[in-house]
C-alpha cells in the first residue's frame, strides 16, 4: 500500500465518454466573481431576477447545486467594469465518466457504485473524492471504476493505494439517496436534472 501525494496538478478531468469527444460548454463567469481554477467544479448562478442569471462561478461548498460541470481552463479575477471571458466547461453530464484523486481513505474494489462526495481543496485548488463521505446530502458522485478493477486503466495509483484516482459519474437527483436531507426536487445538476 502506497500514498499517492496530492499537489496542485492533481486535478479532476475527463475520463471516458460514450460520444468519443468530451461534451464541452463555453460558459461566462461572473464577472464579479473570484477567478475559475482549471478543475474547480463550477455552478449556474440561478437567483431569479440577478444580472448574473446564467453565468458560472467556482464552487467550493460542500453540496453545490445546479452544477455546470468541471473547468477545462482558469478565468481571470473578475472585475465589475467588464465581463470576463467564456471558459470551456467539460459538461457535468451523467452519461461521461470523469478521474480525480481520493481523499479519507484506501481505494478498493468495494468503493465502485458508491456515492461520494466531490470535495473541493482550497490549499491545492483541486477537486477531490472523499471515499469516507457518509452524509447522504453531500454526495454528488457515485463511483464508477477504481485503477485495475473493470478495465480502468491510465490511472496513478494501485488498488490498495490511499490518494489514487479513482473514476466516476455525476448524481442528477437524490430522490434514491437514503437518509438524505435534501428534497429529491433539488437541481442538482443545471442542464441534466
Amino acid at each position: 500500500m502506497a500514498q499517492v501525494t496530492l499537489s496542485s496538478g492533481t486535478q479532476c478531468r475527463p475520463y471516458r465518454t460514450p460520444w468519443g469527444a468530451f461534451h464541452i460548454e463555453h460558459c461566462t463567469p461572473i464577472s464579479t466573481s473570484p477567478a475559475i481554477i482549471a478543475g474547480q467544479p463550477v455552478t449556474l448562478d440561478y437567483t431569479a431576477n440577478s444580472t448574473n442569471a446564467g453565468q458560472i462561478k467556482g464552487s467550493s461548498a460542500a453540496g453545490f447545486l445546479m452544477l455546470v460541470g468541471i473547468a477545462g481552463a482558469g478565468s481571470p479575477a473578475g472585475s465589475s467594469a467588464a465581463q470576463s471571458p467564456a471558459i470551456p466547461v467539460w459538461s457535468a453530464n451523467p452519461s461521461q465518466e470523469f478521474s480525480a484523486y481520493t481523499i479519507g481513505g484506501v481505494v478498493v474494489s468495494s468503493l465502485v457504485g458508491l456515492r461520494k462526495k466531490l470535495h473541493w481543496d482550497s490549499t491545492l485548488g483541486i477537486a477531490v473524492v472523499d471515499v469516507t463521505a457518509s452524509t447522504a446530502a453531500d454526495w454528488r458522485v457515485i463511483i464508477t471504476g477504481v485503477p485495475g478493477v473493470n478495465g480502468k486503466t491510465g490511472l496513478v495509483g494501485e488498488h490498495g493505494d490511499s490518494g489514487a484516482q479513482v473514476t466516476f459519474r455525476f448524481i442528477s437527483a437524490l430522490a434514491e439517496n437514503t437518509n438524505s436531507t435534501v428534497p429529491s426536487s433539488t437541481p442538482l445538476l443545471a442542464f441534466f436534472g
